[in-house]
C-alpha cells in the first residue's frame, strides 16, 4: 500500500513547469502528467505547509483540492480518449449512464476467460479524488487496478499512477541536438526514397492477420495483457524480428503481464546513442466480450514497425546509431511496460535522441485523404517537428496535423527527459467506429495498409536520416549516408561580409522573385524571408514585429501577388496566412486542418499548394480529396469560401495555380493528371493524362495559352491550353534529361525559356521552341522551387532564384539560406530559335517528336503507343516487354528477348490458325503493343521497382468497351482491366507481375511452366541477392500474392536436396507435373489436372522457353534434356482456353544462343496462343477436315 491512513491531500491542476522547480515545495510529490481532453494536468499530493508557496500557481480556475478518506492502495486516471463525437454516440456511450455503471463494475471486478485476475486483497471498492465531465482520478483495490482497463466504458482509457512519486524530468536542450542538426540538414534523398519505398503490403497483411487471427491458424483470439493470446503474440514477434538480423529479448515488467519484446539493431560504428521505434502490442475488446483483436489498436502500429524491420533486412542496412524496435505490453493498463523500461534506461543514464511511438495506424474514413496526427500536447516538439518534414518529403500525400487523441507509450519516454513523439492514423479525434471494440479486424471498411505504409515509410526514413545506415551493394562496396552538417565555413563567412543575419536554417520550400525586385522564401523552419535581390541582404519589414514568427510544422507553399506586395503561405497541416511584405502584417489567416471539432471545410481537408488570383480578390488551394477551393483573399472574409471545384476523383492536389488572366485554374494530381477549371462556370475544362507519377509543380506562361508541369516521372510537360477544345490528352512537347523527380519548374516572362529544379540537384534552363536544355546548373541539394525574375532584360536575357536544401549562392559563392541566382545572358543570347509551339507540324504531328528512326517493329506489327506516359490509349490486352537479365544464374542474354520474339512474329493478317479455328483479331478486343520498359542494368532492386510501377500504371489503363471479360468480377473494386502479355527477360520479372497484379486480385493462381522448380530457399540470404530467377516463386509466397493452388508443368530438373525441394514445393502452394506425367497420362490429363487446381479464381500464366526440349529450342540460359515438343505445349495451351486469365508471360529466350531463330520463333508462336486463350470462352474443338475423322 502506498498510504495506510485516510486524509491525503490531492492536488490536480493544469501542468506548469513553474510547479516543478526543484527549489520548491511540490516537486517531491509529483505523480505524473494526465490529459484531460486537449489539457494536460499534474497530479501532486501536497503537504499543508507547502500551500502558501505554491497558491499563485497552482490553485487557478482549472485546480481541484481533494482530501481522500479512505486508505489508498492504487490511484487510476480514466479519462475519455479523444473520439470524434460520431463514434461516441454510434458507441452509446455519450451519456454518463455508463460512466456510473462502470463505478458499479468497480464494486465486483470478474474473472474473465483467457485473463488471470489476482483476488482482491482488501475490500473492493473506490474512492473519486477529482472527476470533470472527461475525466476522473480514482483510488481502487488492487484487484480493480489489474483490470480496470476491461471495465471502463469502451470511448475511455485507464491509466495506472507509478508506486511513488516521480522526479519530473524535462528535455534538456542538449538532448535535441541530434534532432536539430538532422532538422537544419534535412534533404531529400534518393537511396532513403527507395529503401522506405519497398515496405511490402502484402507482408503487413499477413501480419496483421496473424496477430488478430484473422488467418484461422495463430490460433489468437485476444492480447489482452493477461491473455494467453498476448504471449503467442510475443513469442512470434521476437522470432520474426530475430529473423531479421536483430537481437531480441523479452522483458518482464509487472507479474502477469506478458513482456516487452526489445529488438536491438547495433550501431556498425562506434555511438552511444539510441534511437527507439516502438508500438504495443497488447489490445482491448468490446466490455464483457473475450474477444480483442486489436486490428488496428494497435496491430497496425505493431505490423509497421515489423515492416521496418524486414525492410532493414532486405535492403541490408546497417545503422551508424544504436537502433530499437520495441513492441510494448501493459499499454493499455496505463503504459505499464514503456514505465518501465523507459525508468531503466534513465536508470542506465542511456543517451536515447529519439523516440517515436506507433499508435492506430490504420483506419482511414471514406471521404478523408491519408493522414499523419503528431500529438497536440504531450512530446518534443522537434521530434514532432522532424517527422512532419519528412513525411512531406517521402509522404507527401498524407495530410499532417495534430491530434489529441494522446497519449501512447511515447508519454514514459517524454516524462524520463528523452526527446519523444508519436504517430497516429487521423489529424483530429479518433474516427474509428471499432476503437476499443471486439470488431477490431483487419479485413473491414476502412482499414487501410496503403495508409499504414506511408505512415510507416515516415517512420522508417526518420530512422535512416536520424541514425545515419550504410547499405552493401551488389558488388561488395558500402554506400554510406551521414547526418552530419556540411561544412559552411564559405558561406558564413561570405554571410558575415554582407550582414545577411537571417538565413533560413532549414531547406526552402518556396521561393519568389516578386515584382519589386525582391526574393520572397518559405522554408521548413517554418519562416517567410524577404531578401534584396541586388545584395542577398534581408529586406527589413516596416512595421515593428518584422515577418511574423516561425511556424512550427514549416511551411510548403508560397505565392505572391502580381504587384508583389502580399505573399500567401500553406504550412504543412493546412494553416494559409496573407501576410503584407512591407510591413510584415498577417492580413488574414485560415485554418482548413481539423482540430477537435472536426474539419473546418465541408468535404475538404487541409489545403497544401495556395495560390492567388492575380486580382488578389481570391485564392485557390489544393489537398486533399481531389478538390481546388476558391477562399476570399479580403483581409475582412479572408478564408470564407466562395466555391469549390471539383475533380470527380479523391485524389490529393500536389500543386494548383491561377492563369495570369484569372480565367482558370489548374491543379495537379498525386497520380499524374492535370485538370484545369474554368473560374467563371466553376466547371471543369480539360484533363491532361501526360504524367505517370505525381505532378510535384505547375506555371503559366504570361499570356495564359501554356501550361508547364514537373513530375516525378522525371519529366517536364508542355500543355497548349488554347487547343484543348474541352477533351482530355497528353502534352504537345515533353522534356526529358533530369536524373530523379523534377520538383519545381517555371516559364520566363517572355514565354521563350523554361526552368527546373529536380531532386537529382540540377537546375536545367529550356529553350520551349526547340525543346532542348541549354543549360545545366549543378547545386549541392534537392532543388524545391526556381522563379524567374518577372523583369527580363531586352532581348530575352534575366536571371532567376532557386530554393533547395543547400545553401545559398548570389554570384559565384554558395549562401546559407538555400538561394541561387545566376544570369541567363550567356545562355540564350546566340540563340535564335524560330520554332515556336504553335508551329504547324508539332500541332499536327506532335505526338510523334520523340521519334529519331521511323517504322518501329511491333508484335504481329500491332498497334503501338507509349503507354507509360499516354493515357488515353484505350486496350484490352497490351504486349510489354521487360528487358532484364540480371538475376541469372547462368547464360545471360534474356534482356534480348522482346525484341527477338517481336522479330519473329507473324503479320497481323496471318493470325488464323486451324488448331484453334479462329484469329486473334477475331473477337473484338483491341489488342496494343507497348514496347519496352527502360529499365535499369545496374541496379536490381530498382529495375524490379520499374517494372512493378509500370505494370500498375498500364494496369489501371481504361478497356475499349468492346469486349468483356472476366477481370471486373475478380478485381477488387469491381472495374474491369486490361490484361497484360509481358516478353521476358529472365523469370524473376514474374515478382514485380505478380506484386502489381496482387492489389487488384489479391492473392492469383499461378500455372507455372519450366523446366526449374524456381522455388528456391532464400533462408540466410538477405538483400538483392534474396532474389533471383531460381528463387522469385518464394518471395511471392512470403508476400502472400499466391494462392495455395498453384501449379508447375514441365519439371525435370536434378535436384542437390532430392525430395527436400518437393516438401518446400509444396509448402510455398504448387503441386508438379513433371515432363514424364505426358507420357504416362496423356496431354487431355495433364489439361485436366491444371484446370481443376486452379479452379475459378483469377489466374495468371508464366511460360519459361526451356519447357520445351533444347532441340527445339536451344536459345535459353538454364536448357535442360528431355522437354515438352512445341506442339504439345501448344496442346495444353489450347486446352486451358476459358479459364480466368489475368495476364502471362513467356521468358528466358536467349537469342545468342539461337540458330535460325527458332527459339524466338517458338516463343513468338506462343505468344500468340495466348492472344487466342485469353479471349476464348472454353477451348477450341479439334478441327475437322473435308474428309474427316470420324471413321479413323
Amino acid at each position: 500500500m502506498w498510504f495506510s491512513a485516510a486524509s491525503t491531500l490531492f492536488l490536480v491542476t493544469p501542468f506548469s513547469k513553474s510547479l516543478l522547480d526543484p527549489k520548491g515545495c511540490l516537486a517531491d510529490n509529483y505523480w505524473g502528467q494526465f490529459t484531460e481532453g486537449d489539457k494536460a494536468l499534474a497530479v501532486f499530493t501536497p503537504e499543508l505547509n507547502c500551500f502558501s508557496d505554491v497558491a499563485k500557481h497552482a490553485f487557478t480556475s482549472g485546480a481541484s483540492l481533494v482530501e481522500s478518506t479512505k486508505p489508498i492502495e492504487r490511484l487510476v486516471w480514466v479519462e475519455q480518449t479523444a473520439v470524434d463525437p460520431s463514434v461516441v454516440e454510434a458507441a452509446g456511450f455519450y451519456h454518463y449512464s455508463e460512466v456510473e455503471a462502470f463505478l458499479k463494475r468497480l464494486e465486483a471486478p470478474r474473472k474473465r476467460q483467457q485473463e488471470v485476475i489476482v483476488p482482491p486483497l482488501l475490500s473492493s471498492g473506490y474512492e473519486i479524488l477529482y472527476e470533470s465531465k472527461s475525466a476522473m482520478l480514482l483510488s481502487v483495490s488492487h484487484a480493480s487496478a489489474q483490470i480496470i482497463d476491461t471495465l471502463v466504458p469502451r470511448v475511455w482509457k485507464s491509466t495506472l499512477l507509478p508506486a511513488a512519486p516521480v522526479q519530473f524530468i524535462d528535455v534538456p536542450e542538449e538532448a535535441k541536438a541530434l534532432l536539430k542538426s538532422v532538422l537544419s540538414t534535412l534533404t531529400f534523398d534518393a537511396e532513403v526514397a527507395a529503401i522506405v519505398e519497398s515496405i511490402s503490403v502484402p507482408q503487413m497483411i499477413n501480419d496483421i492477420r496473424y496477430l488478430t487471427g484473422e488467418d484461422g491458424v495463430s490460433g489468437i483470439m485476444s492480447r489482452h495483457s493477461f491473455a494467453d493470446g498476448s504471449r503467442v503474440a510475443a513469442d512470434w514477434l521476437k522470432s520474426i524480428f530475430e529473423g531479421t538480423g536483430a537481437t531480441c529479448e523479452l522483458q518482464p515488467f509487472l507479474e502477469g503481464f506478458t513482456p516487452n519484446v526489445v529488438c536491438a539493431y547495433p550501431s556498425a560504428v562506434e555511438s552511444n546513442s539510441t534511437i527507439i521505434f516502438s508500438a504495443h502490442y497488447d489490445s482491448r475488446g468490446s466490455f464483457g466480450n473475450t474477444r480483442a483483436p486489436g486490428g488496428d489498436d494497435d496491430g497496425s502500429g505493431t505490423i509497421a514497425i515489423l515492416a521496418l524491420a524486414r525492410t532493414i533486412a532486405r535492403k541490408s542496412v546497417k545503422f551508424h546509431s544504436n537502433v530499437q524496435l520495441v513492441a510494448f505490453g501493459g499499454e493499455e493498463q496505463g503504459l505499464l511496460g514503456s514505465r518501465a523500461y523507459a525508468r531503466a534506461l534513465r536508470e542506465q543514464n542511456a543517451n536515447v535522441t529519439l523516440m517515436v511511438q506507433a499508435d492506430m495506424l490504420g483506419y482511414h474514413a471514406e471521404d478523408e485523404p491519408a493522414q499523419l496526427g503528431l500529438p497536440v500536447s504531450i512530446g518534443t516538439t522537434e521530434a514532432a517537428q522532424l517527422v512532419a518534414n519528412i513525411s512531406a518529403l517521402y509522404s507527401p500525400e498524407l495530410r499532417v496535423g495534430y491530434t489529441a487523441a494522446c497519449c501512447s507509450d511515447h508519454q514514459s519516454f517524454h516524462e524520463q527527459g528523452f526527446p519523444a513523439t508519436q504517430v497516429f492514423e487521423r489529424a483530429g479525434p479518433i474516427i474509428d467506429p471499432m476503437y476499443h471494440n471486439s470488431g477490431d479486424l483487419s479485413d473491414r471498411v476502412g482499414y487501410d495498409f496503403d495508409q499504414i505504409k506511408s505512415i510507416a515509410k515516415v517512420q522508417l526514413a526518420t530512422i535512416l536520416h536520424a541514425a545515419g545506415f550504410e547499405t552493401n551493394k551488389r558488388d561488395g562496396t558500402l554506400s554510406t549516408y551521414s547526418t552530419l552538417p556540411p561544412n559552411r565555413t564559405q558561406s558564413l563567412a561570405f554571410l558575415h561580409a554582407h550582414d545577411c543575419s537571417e538565413p533560413h536554417t532549414e531547406a526552402v520550400w518556396g521561393i519568389a522573385w516578386t515584382a519589386m525586385d525582391n526574393v520572397v522564401s518559405v522554408s521548413a523552419d517554418g519562416a517567410i524571408k524577404q531578401f534584396h535581390s541586388a545584395s542577398g541582404q534581408p529586406a527589413a519589414a516596416a512595421g515593428s514585429a518584422g515577418m511574423p514568427p516561425p511556424h512550427t510544422l514549416g511551411l510548403v507553399s508560397l505565392s505572391v501577388s502580381r504587384d508583389g506586395s502580399r505573399a500567401l503561405t500553406n504550412s504543412v497541416e493546412g494553416l494559409t496566412t496573407l501576410v503584407d511584405l512591407a510591413s510584415g502584417e498577417v492580413l488574414g489567416r485560415h485554418e482548413s486542418f481539423v482540430r477537435e471539432g472536426g474539419a473546418t471545410d465541408e468535404d475538404g481537408g487541409p489545403s497544401w499548394s495556395v495560390s492567388l488570383h492575380p486580382d488578389g480578390a481570391t485564392f485557390a488551394a489544393s489537398g486533399s480529396g481531389g478538390k481546388v477551393a476558391v477562399y476570399s483573399a479580403q483581409p475582412d472574409s479572408f478564408g470564407q469560401e466562395v466555391a469549390k471545384l471539383s475533380t470527380g476523383r479523391s485524389k490529393y492536389g500536389m500543386a494548383c495555380a491561377y492563369s495570369p488572366d484569372g480565367k482558370r485554374v489548374a491543379l495537379a494530381s498525386e497520380t499524374g493528371q492535370i485538370y484545369v477549371f474554368d473560374v467563371e462556370s466553376a466547371s471543369l475544362n480539360t484533363t491532361y493524362t501526360t504524367h505517370a507519377l505525381a505532378v510535384r509543380s505547375l506555371v503559366w506562361s504570361a499570356d495564359s495559352s501554356l501550361l508547364l508541369s514537373a513530375s516525378e516521372d522525371k519529366r517536364l510537360a508542355l500543355h497548349d491550353v488554347r487547343d484543348a477544345g474541352g477533351a482530355s490528352g497528353g502534352a504537345v512537347a515533353t522534356f526529358t534529361g533530369h536524373s530523379s523527380w523534377a520538383l519545381s519548374v517555371d516559364i520566363s516572362q517572355d514565354g521563350r525559356l523554361g526552368l527546373s529544379g529536380s531532386a537529382d540537384k540540377t537546375i536545367k534552363v529550356w529553350d520551349i521552341g526547340a525543346r532542348a536544355a541549354v543549360s545545366t546548373v549543378q547545386d549541392n541539394g534537392e532543388v524545391w522551387s526556381v522563379s524567374w525574375r518577372p523583369k527580363p532584360s531586352p532581348g530575352g536575357a534575366g536571371a532567376f532564384v532557386s530554393g533547395g536544401e543547400e545553401g545559398v549562392d548570389w554570384p559565384r559563392t554558395m549562401l546559407a539560406p538555400v538561394v541561387f541566382l545566376a544570369s541567363a545572358v550567356a545562355v540564350v543570347a546566340h540563340k535564335q530559335h524560330t520554332l515556336q509551339v504553335a508551329d504547324p507540324w508539332y500541332k499536327k504531328y506532335g505526338d510523334q517528336k520523340d521519334l529519331v528512326y521511323t517504322g518501329p517493329l511491333s508484335f504481329m506489327h500491332l498497334p503501338y503507343a507509349k503507354c507509360l506516359e499516354d493515357a488515353s490509349q484505350a486496350y484490352d490486352i497490351a504486349i510489354l516487354g521487360f528487358p532484364f537479365d540480371t538475376t541469372t544464374s547462368y547464360r545471360p542474354g534474356a534482356r534480348l528477348g522482346p525484341r527477338s520474339i517481336r522479330t519473329m512474329s507473324p503479320m497481323s493478317g496471318k493470325g488464323f490458325t486451324l488448331a484453334w479455328n479462329a484469329g486473334p483479331f477475331d473477337f473484338g478486343a483491341r489488342l496494343l503493343d507497348c514496347g519496352d520498359v527502360p529499365l535499369t542494368p545496374i541496379n536490381n532492386a530498382k529495375a524490379i521497382d520499374q517494372m512493378e510501377v509500370a505494370y500498375d500504371t498500364l494496369l489501371a489503363r481504361p478497356v475499349s468497351g468492346q469486349t468483356r471479360s472476366t477481370t471486373a468480377f475478380m478485381a477488387k473494386d469491381g472495374v474491369e482491366r486490361p490484361r497484360i502479355v509481358t516478353l521476358g527477360g529472365d523469370h524473376t520479372i514474374v515478382l514485380p507481375i505478380l506484386r502489381s497484379l496482387h492489389k487488384v486480385y489479391g492473392p492469383i493462381s499461378v500455372i507455372h511452366f519450366d523446366a526449374h522448380f524456381d522455388t528456391g530457399a532464400v533462408a540466410g540470404v538477405i538483400g538483392q541477392d534474396r532474389i533471383s530467377h531460381g528463387s522469385y516463386f518464394t518471395i511471392a509466397a512470403e508476400e502472400g500474392l499466391m494462392t495455395n493452388t498453384s501449379i508447375h508443368g514441365g519439371i525435370r530438373q536434378k535436384m542437390a536436396k532430392g525430395k527436400d525441394v518437393i516438401t518446400h514445393d509444396e509448402e510455398v502452394g504448387f503441386a508438379v507435373i513433371s515432363t514424364e506425367d505426358i507420357d504416362d497420362y496423356g496431354i487431355d490429363a495433364v489439361i485436366q489436372k491444371i484446370r481443376q487446381r486452379v479452379g475459378t479464381g483469377p489466374v495468371y500464366l508464366s511460360l519459361d522457353i526451356d519447357t520445351i526440349d533444347p532441340g527445339m529450342a536451344p536459345a535459353t540460359g538454364t536448357p535442360e534434356a528431355g522437354g515438352w515438343t512445341t506442339r504439345e505445349v501448344k496442346r495444353i495451351l489450347r486446352g486451358l482456353s476459358g479459364l480466368n486469365f489475368v495476364g502471362a508471360d513467356v521468358v528466358e529466350v536467349a537469342p545468342a544462343y539461337d540458330h535460325a531463330d527458332i527459339t524466338s520463333l517458338a516463343a513468338a508462336s506462343i505468344v500468340t496462343d495466348f492472344l487466342m486463350m485469353m479471349q476464348m470462352e472454353k477451348p477450341p474443338s479439334p478441327h475437322v477436315g473435308p474428309f474427316g475423322f470420324e471413321d479413323y
